[in-house]
């Protein structure tokens, strides 16, 4: 759990406080992936999903914030218990916005 955290932080903090494009985006995917196939951490998909975004990549990213809306069939799991239902409800209201955005 712990690496899969740390690599969401390295692909977050290779792009999320800068306005230009990365140009080693694709690795930031790739990184982001392996973070949320390590931990199945909703927030791997939403950043993913905000980078393909920023890239360009418009029916990537609604190919994962579409997996976001399937969060709450494993938030229980993910929480191991521990879940509030305002949480779960917000990262699915986001991929929600983020989806009617891309159109």
């Amino acid at each position: 759990m712990m690496s899969a955290e740390a690599l969401i932080e390295v692909a977050s903090d290779a792009w999320k406080f800068s306005d230009e494009i990365p140009a080693d985006w694709k690795e930031i995917v790739a990184t982001y992936l392996k973070g949320w196939a390590a931990s199945f951490n909703p927030r791997a998909l939403t950043e993913l999903g905000e980078l393909l975004m920023k890239v360009g990549y418009r029916s990537e990213a609604k190919e994962v914030f579409r997996v976001l809306l399937l969060f709450p069939t494993y938030a229980e799991t993910y929480f191991s218990g521990q879940q509030t239902r305002e949480l779960v409800d917000d990262i699915v209201n986001a991929a929600k916005e983020s989806l009617h955005e891309l159109g």
